[in-house]
Order: structure tokens, then sequence, then C-alpha cells
């Protein structure tokens, strides 16, 4: 392909490249890609493009393409700095589109915006808004002429659209500098459009000039935080008018004639809810007439959306009064907020069923904004006023706002994921953001709320007791709503009867739906009503009688037969999952069986959220009784391992089905059945790792983990015997980097509860060995990524402290190699991780480190004096990253023998200190990525004094803590523990008050040629059972910290006084206390 050094002659070059990208069959179509990237620096590019964007005479496909390539180029390449906006980018970058291009594309690019194919005039308009954020008024001074000149041309709706269109984009990326001149010539024309019929201009031209002037409000929003009054100036002259104009739009009963209308009032609620969360004492003195407008919308829409929405029936005529089961036509006055009239909102003639999905999407859509609307309102102290005394009349309608629609009865029978998902994630629809109204209404207005919440549940239940069949087809809907609006509210209902204060009978309640809705001839042959009624049981039964927890936990349980519908069994689920948990053993025990029958019919039918309901209350019935789960274990295990190999890479369903399954493990009489039925199948994956789905082989080293950890000793051979050889293998082999994490762990795991006695009676311990240490050799190569490596350190801890006479030939190697891992591609966490591990092996040292400092001082180390210089710098940067109690106990006491040691090597090594400063004020991000962390330099032994400061420190800060609270519980158990302390201080005094209490383990004779057999700890934070039985963590630090500091002042004063130069005021204070103490 020959070069083109201008492209502005005939254009040809650019149609062919062009065309070639479009053709799918085409060889070299990532050349011509590639092409047309590096043709963005040349020299009329862009006008080309536009000239290929607006030649009616090309095919669409083409022109598409071009508008689209020249969108990406205005917004990347027309000012410095746009580029950096999109990632991934692999166009020409550092350069910007000439002033004569410029030119020469503006010229054109309004002819663009109402072109006849959408996708171009789409990418016109995003190309005029980004062109127009950057050059207008300075470089483009005519452009509002022309969209003011296009949104007055009623003669052509789509030049009005496109305008519309355009200005809502230029709205959303104009900046502070551009509103003043913009406002003012932007109002007046969108609020023409705005105010004028529906023969002036089309209701979508109205509906996104009030988008514009949401997209306005926004900008001008953000801009008040720095500029309140300018901003409040821009808006404040023209907002009566808008406000008059919004009441006269909301205050128009809904009518079926005019389903368009729907929309504009949802952008006029949308722009409502952005004025009063930016200007909200703008709006104060004319909030009570919207809200007696959008009362009007409010109650006059029930009778809409229960026919369009709630049945999905076509909107027909129908008197006014009689019209829905909401009782629209009853609202009196009293009902309605501030001076609003509750209008019936006549429901005239209609179009039948034509266009009733967008329709009902519509209505739905003005319901939800008008919720949104009144959650704001809520919020806003200032705007309180106007909701209080309204919340029985609001909850009332509100309920039949929460029935279920009839596109959500279809959908939730055919997918029932989709029913979970609802409430379980929170979905957006009317029925949601209407309880998240009644749960804001009651955390606003206390008392008034929930008396009015009691009494509009009440009155809508009534609605459906008196003559149901003939109140409405649906009638079950509207009882279930009203049993949803009560059970989201039921922690705040019962809370008020255990104070004393009873607003809803929830004892009544109960009975009622134990007696009729979930008796026997109760509401089983409506799913989702029964559904709704099992929840709101469940939620209201935490303060029953235990005679009515056991009914319900009863009628739950065979509510999970097979041969109810899904619906009501997930109902059962989710009010198990609230019982269960809360049950006596003997009220359980005779429905367990049931339960689990149920569940394990349930498993095989269902998958995502419904699963995980499942899954969730497996969970809860298993470590409910361990007896009948024993019996039960064999099918559920079973049907477990089936779902966790099926679902590991869905981080969910995987997490449930290894929190079941933990849970089974964690009773000694189940463990060894899972055993049994868990090593085949994983067996046959690590034999096969090549052969199986992308995430089942790290799955399984993850639930073998899981296993390990929860099986006892004599139990661990078998288990050894059938994967220890698979999994090493993988993990030597693999360059997958979570294989390679949850292979470290699993070998972890598998030395940590066999240790000696499991290696020794292999078939050959020596080669056992060795694949222990070729495998934590590969985990520390320098070629792997760090998060590879990040958990070989507490694989190296477990060799070290289980099998340490076989260690100890290994262990200079060793050292080097880890110091080699740590120089290479760093990683924080790794680092942590392995300087926990030299951390311990002070210990061993102690109490002569000596030999560990002269290996350290030995080991030549590229771009670093020494291994030892290196290892003291990472410990001075990452001691204050290494968190947990046990953690920080093992690093800091191994700070502190180092520095006991006095050693004048340590001298020599200078790390970092203190942050300096380095100006005042607040420091931004942008601020933080321009001026880089300026540290001092201290010396090794210094650091590790002000680091042993803060431990003591943190130490007494804690203390004081404990106590504060001992005293408020009047526990009286401060001497026991002061003669603990005592104690501690004795046992931790060894050679000159400054041994661990523990013998050593380094010898000046023979450098790591033995280690204690005494065990020590791993370097688990979170890992109890396996730190329960370390020397270390018995070490009474402050004790150990304040002898090393006693004895270094005392011995040394001058090094003493020369290391405390650099200390903080803080940090000397501490110290001076801890030396007074003595």
């Amino acid at each position: 392909m020959a070069a083109v050094s201008s492209l502005t002659a005939d254009h040809e070059w650019l149609l062919c490249r062009l065309r070639e990208c479009l053709d799918p069959g085409n060889t070299n179509r990532a050349v011509a890609e590639e092409a047309l990237r590096q043709a963005e620096a040349m020299a009329g590019y862009a006008p080309a493009l536009m000239a290929v964007t607006l030649n009616k005479g090309l095919d669409a496909g083409t022109r598409q393409l071009a508008a689209v390539l020249l969108r990406q180029m205005v917004q990347k390449h027309w000012q410095a700095g746009d580029e950096e906006e999109e990632e991934g980018d692999r166009g020409v970058r550092g350069f910007t589109v000439s002033p004569e291009n410029k030119a020469a594309v503006r010229s054109l690019l309004l002819q663009g915006l109402v072109d006849e194919e959408p996708k171009v005039q789409a990418a016109v308009g995003l190309a005029i808004a980004h062109v127009a954020s950057c050059d207008w008024p300075e470089e483009w001074p005519d452009l509002m002429d022309h969209l003011m000149a296009a949104l007055a041309d009623t003669a052509n709706p789509k030049r009005v659209a496109a305008a519309v269109e355009c200005l809502s984009l230029f709205a959303e990326e104009i900046d502070d500098s551009q509103l003043p001149a913009l406002v003012p010539k932007l109002f007046p024309p969108i609020f023409a459009i705005v105010s004028n019929p529906h023969q002036a201009y089309r209701p979508s031209a109205r509906r996104g000039a009030l988008s514009v002037l949401r997209a306005t409000v926004a900008t001008l929003g953000i801009m008040s935080a720095v500029y309140q009054k300018e901003s409040k100036a821009i808006i404040s002259e023209s907002l009566p008018t808008w406000v008059a104009q919004f009441s006269a739009i909301l205050s128009a009963p809904l009518s079926q004639d005019d389903p368009q209308d729907w929309g504009i009032r949802k952008e006029v609620l949308r722009c409502l809810t952005q004025l009063i969360q930016h200007f909200p004492a703008l709006l104060e003195s004319s909030m009570p007439g919207i809200l007696a407008a959008l009362w009007q919308s409010y109650v006059s829409g029930i009778p809409l959306y229960e026919r369009l929405v709630v049945a999905g029936l076509p909107l027909m005529p129908a008197p006014a009064a009689a019209a829905g089961t909401g009782e629209a036509g009853s609202a009196t006055s009293n009902d309605a907020p501030q001076s609003g009239q509750a209008g019936t909102g006549g429901v005239g003639g209609g179009e039948g069923g034509e266009g009733l999905e967008s329709a009902a999407d519509e209505l739905s859509a003005l319901a939800i904004q008008a919720f949104e609307f009144l959650l704001t309102l809520a919020t806003n102290s200032r705007f309180q006023k106007g909701l209080q005394g309204t919340t029985e009349a609001l909850v009332y309608f509100a309920i039949g706002y929460m029935q279920i629609t009839a596109a959500q009865e279809e959908e939730w029978s055919q997918d029932t994921n989709e029913f979970v998902s609802e409430e379980d994630d929170e979905a957006i629809s009317c029925r949601t953001s209407a309880a998240a109204l009644l749960e804001e209404l009651v955390a606003e207005f206390k008392e008034e709320a929930v008396q009015g919440i009691s009494t509009a549940v009440q009155r809508r239940l009534g609605d459906t007791v008196v003559n149901p069949t003939e109140h409405a087809p649906a009638w079950w809907k509207l009882r279930e709503a009203a049993i949803f609006a009560a059970g989201t509210v039921a922690d705040t209902f019962l809370q008020y009867e255990m104070e004393g204060k009873p607003v809803f009978d929830s004892k009544a309640f109960l009975d009622a739906l134990l007696l009729h809705d979930l008796g026997p001839n109760g509401a089983v042959n409506f799913p989702f009503l029964y559904c709704r009624c099992l929840w709101a049981a469940a939620r209201f039964a935490s303060e029953a009688p235990t005679e009515k927890k056991v009914q319900l936990l009863r009628v739950a349980a065979e509510s999970l037969s097979k041969d109810r519908p899904l619906i009501i069994r997930i109902g059962a689920c989710r009010a198990l999952s609230r019982l269960v948990p809360n049950m006596q053993a003997q009220d359980l025990r005779p429905v367990l069986p049931a339960i689990y029958t149920g569940i394990s019919d349930m498993l095989p039918e269902v998958s995502d959220d419904t699963l995980h309901l499942a899954l969730e209350l497996l969970t809860a019935v298993i470590r409910s009784d361990e007896e009948v789960t024993a019996q039960m274990e064999p099918v559920v295990t079973s049907a477990l391992l089936g779902i966790w190999a099926e679902h590991v890479n869905d981080p969910v369903i995987s997490s449930d089905t290894s929190d079941a399954l933990e849970a089974m493990a964690d009773l000694p009489a189940c463990i060894e059945s899972i055993l049994r039925a868990a090593i085949p199948p994983l067996s046959a994956i690590f034999a096969k790792p090549e052969e199986q789905p992308n995430g089942l082989v790290a799955g399984g080293m993850e639930l073998l983990t899981m296993l390990l950890k929860r099986t006892p000793a004599p139990l661990v051979r078998p288990v050894f015997d059938a994967l220890f050889a698979p999994l090493a293998t993988i993990v030597l082999r693999s360059d997958d980097h979570t294989e390679l994490q949850n292979g470290a762990e699993a070998l972890a795991m598998f030395v940590r509860k066999g240790g000696e006695e499991l290696v020794a009676g292999s078939a050959d311990p020596d080669g056992t060995m060795k694949t222990l240490l070729d495998a934590a050799a590969k985990l520390l190569s320098p070629q792997l990524e760090p998060s590879a490596s990040l958990f070989v350190g507490p694989l190296l801890v477990q060799l070290i402290r289980r099998l340490p006479s076989r260690m100890a030939p290994h262990l200079q190697p060793l050292v080097a190699a880890i110091v080699h891992r740590m120089a290479a591609k760093r990683m924080p966490s790794l680092s942590v991780s392995l300087l926990l591990v030299f951390a311990r092996l002070v210990h061993w040292a102690s109490p002569d480190v000596r030999p560990l400092l002269d290996l350290l001082s030995s080991l030549p180390l590229q771009d670093h004096t020494s291994a030892l210089h290196f290892l003291l710098s990472e410990w001075a940067m990452y001691h204050s990253d290494i968190h947990g109690v046990y953690h920080s106990k093992v690093a800091s006491s191994a700070l502190a023998l180092l520095l006991a040691s006095r050693d004048p090597r340590l001298l020599q090594v200078p790390v970092q200190g203190k942050l300096v400063a380095t100006s005042k004020g607040v420091v931004t991000r942008s601020r933080a990525r321009v001026v880089a962390d300026k540290w001092t330099e201290m010396a090794f032994p210094a650091k590790a004094l002000s680091l042993l400061a803060g431990a003591l420190l943190e130490a007494k800060e804690e203390g004081e803590q404990a106590e504060a609270l001992r005293g408020k519980r009047g526990s009286g158990q401060g001497d026991g523990e002061d003669e603990d302390l005592e104690e501690d201080e004795e046992e931790g005094k060894g050679r000159e008050g400054l041994d661990t209490g523990l013998p050593p383990v380094f010898a000046s004779a023979e450098l790591f040629s033995h280690l204690l057999d005494q065990e020590f700890g791993e370097d688990a934070g979170d890992d109890d059972d396996d730190a329960q039985d370390d020397p270390l963590n018995q070490i009474n630090l402050p004790v150990l910290i304040a002898d090393v500091i006693r004895q270094l002042a005392s011995q040394e004063p001058n090094l003493f006084q020369t290391l405390s130069q650099d200390l903080t005021a803080r940090e000397r204070s501490t110290i001076q206390s801890t030396l007074s103490a003595s």
C-alpha cells in the first residue's frame, strides 16, 4: 500500500481503506485498520472523514464508519490531553488536529446533524458536543445561533430533535467558564419547546429539551461547589418560570390518550430531583405547589398502572370513579400533601393493545422516578415538612405501585433467578423503589411513619378480604404487595412493640398468615402470594412464641416438597434461612429430614441466584444439628461436589458450595466420609490437569486445602498418598498464577498437618523432601511474576517449622533464593510475607544473631552492597505493612533482638526514615502524582528503635482501651492480669534479661546445622489453631522491647543518644516513659 501524504484531493485512498475494513472476507483488513490509525496525523485526514461522512452518494456502512472514526478522532485529538481519556488506543499519539483542519471540520459538522442515517447523525452529534466544549464560543462563535435556529424550526422535527440531542450532549461536557454565556441563550428556546403544545413540538423534542435542562442543572450543581453565588444567580432568574411549567405538567391527571406525556412527566421529575440536590434553597418556597401537582400524577396513575402494567391489559374506556382497585377516585384532599386535590384521572378511549409493552415501561419509569423524587425529599430536612402527615396516603397508593406486574409474573415464572435477584440484588423497579421509600420514611419520620405505614397496610389488606374475586381479577397481587410492605419494615414494627408502643399487631398479622394464607386452604394456588407470606411470616416470627415458630417451621419445611411450585420453594428457602439459625435443636430435628430432602431435590433443578439461595439454606441446616447432618452427609456431599465442579468459575456459587462443604467438614462425624468422596474426583482432576475446564485445577487445590485443614492427623495419610504427588507435579509444571498460589497453600497444609511423620512414612522420604524443595525453589524463582510466588512464604515457614532437621542442610541456599526473589520484580505483599520468614530466622538465631548476619553479609546482590543491606532496607520500608497481632509480634520481637545484638554492621546500613512534608496544604491526588514522597535517611538501628517505640505506644493504647472497656463492664479482672504480667516478665527474662524464653537455635560453630526440634508457629496471622502452640506467640512483646531499650540505654548510652536523635518527640516520650518505669 502506497503511502499518502495528503488526503484532501479525491479521498480515494480513504474510501479504499474504509471498504477494506468493512469487508469481512478481506485478508488485509488488519493492514487497512492500521493504515487508518497511522493516517490520523496526516494533514487533511479529519476533513476527509467529514467529507465521506456527508457524501450521501456512498453506501451507509462506509459513511457510518467514517463518522465513527471522525468522532473518535475529535474526542482523542482535538485538544492536548484528550487522548489520555481512551485506554488501549493504538493510534498515533502526541498530536492535535491543526487549526486549518479544525476550521474545515467545524464548517461541515452541522450538516451532519440532520443526516437521514441515525448512526451518522449520532456520531456527528457526539463530535459537535466535544468540539463545542473545546471551541465555543471563542473558535466557534456562531454555533449557538445555528443550534437555536434549529430549535425554532418547528416545520422540521428531525432538525429540532437533532439539535436537542446535540445540546444535551454538550451540556454534559461544558465547563464552568462556558455556562454563564450558554444559559441565557439556551433556556428561552428550550423553555419554548417544553411549554408549547404538542402540535408545535413532538413529545420526543419536549423530553429532549428537559434532558438538556437537567444536564445543565447538573453541571451548574457541580460548579456551585466552587462558585455557589454565581451558580445560583445563573439559575434563579428563570427558575420560577420553570417551576410553574413543571407544576402545570404534573397537575394534569394522567390520561391513557397520551402515553408520551408520561415520559415528559418523568423528565420533569428528573429535573426537579437535580434542582433539589443542588439548589434546595431556591425550591423551598415552591415545594408545596410542586407536591400538590405531583399528587395528581401519583394518584391518577394508579388506575392506569393497575390495568396496563399490573394486569397487562390494553387500556380501555372506563368510568373515572370505578377504575382500578386502588380507589384513586376515593382519595380526597385530606389525603393529599399540602393543597393538592386527589384527582381520579379520566381514563378515556385509547389505542387498545398497540404499543402495550413500551407504554407499560414508560409508565413504570414514571412511577420509579416519582419514588426517587419523594425519596430525595424525605432525606432533605428542608422539604420533610411537606411530607409530614401524608405517610398513610402516600404508602396506601405506594402499595398499589408495589404489585407484581404482568411482565414480572411471566418472567419470574419462566426464570426464577430473575425473581430471586429482584430483591437480593435490589434491582430497580417500582416494587424496590417504593420499598426504599418506606424504609426512608421510617428512618426520617419515626413513629408517625410507622403508624402511617401500619394503617395503610391494614387498609390494603382489608381491600382484598371483603370480596377479593370481585375487587379485581388479580386480587392476590394487591395482597402480596401489602404483605411485602409490612415485611419491609417488620423489624421496626417489632422494635416498637418491644418498647411498649404497639403500632402494628404483629401477633395478629402472623396468626392471620398462618391460619389463612399458609393454612390448609390457603393461597397455595397463588405461588407468589404464598412465597411472600412465608418470607413475611419468618420476619415477624423472631419475637413470636415458640409454638408459632415451630408451626411456621413445619409449614416452610412442607413447602420445600418437590410437588410445590418452585416459586413457593424459594419462599420456603428464604423463610427457613431466617428461622433455622435461631431454633432450638429439639424443635428443628423433626423437620430436618424433610428440609434436607427438599434441598436435595431442588439443587439439580436450579441455577445462579436460586442455587445461591438453596446453598445458603443448606449451610445453615448443616450447622444446626451434627447428628442429622452425619446421617445425610453422603447424599449431600455427592451433590455438593457435583455443583462445585460445574460452577467452579462462578465466584458466588463456588463460594457457597465451599461454605457448605466446610460446614460439614467442621463436624468430626463427617470429615472421613467427605474425604472418601472427595479424593477420587480430585485425583482425576490432578492426574490430567491439561484436560480440565478452566479454573477446575486451581479450585480443586483450594478445596483440598480447606479439607486438609479440618482433617485429623490419622486421616492425612490416605489423602497424601492419593494427591500429594500429582499436586506437586502441577506446581512444578504449571505457569498459571492461581494454580501456583493455591498449590503452594495446599503443599503447606500437607506439611503442617503431617510434618515429619508424614514425610518419613512415605514410600520415598528423600524424594518427598526433594519434591517440596523443588516446589519452593520454583516459587522463589525471580523469573516468576510476584503474584505467582505470593504464598511461598507460608510454605517455607511450614517446612522450617515441621521439618527442621531435613531443612537444616538447605537453609543457606534457601536464604539466598529468598533474597533474590525479593529483589526481583517487587510486590509489597510478597515482600512482607518473605520478611516474616527472616523475622523467624532471627528468633531461631537468638541469642546470637551474628551467624545469620554473617551469611547475609556474604551474599552478593546485584545493585546492592550486600544481601544484608537490601534485606534491612526492605524491612525498614515494609514493617508498617505487617498486619495482625501474631505477625506483628513475630516481626517486632525480631527487630528487638537485632537491636539488642548491637552488631556494628547494622549501623552501616542506611534505610528509609521519616516522611518529609514537602509542602503545606491538602495533598490532592493530582499533586501527589506530581510531587513524589520524600523520606529522611537513618541508620537501621535508629529505624528499629523508632518502630519499637511505635509498637510500645500501640500496646499502651490498646491496653488503655481494654482497661476502659473492663471498667465499663465492671469485670474486676485487673488484679489477675497484673499477676499474669509479672509472670510474663519473669519468664521473658533470660541472658541479661533479653532472652525471649526460647532456647538458641543458631550456634556460631556450625551455621544452620541444627535447628531446634521444638515447633514454631507459622506466619498465618488468622490461623489461630496453628499459632496456639507456637512459643513465639507467648512472647510478651512490651516486656521484651522494654528490656532491650533499658539495656541499650544503660550499656551503650552514647549509641542510645545518637539513635534517639532521629526519633519524633512522641517516640522519645514513649521511650522515656519506658525507662522511667524501670
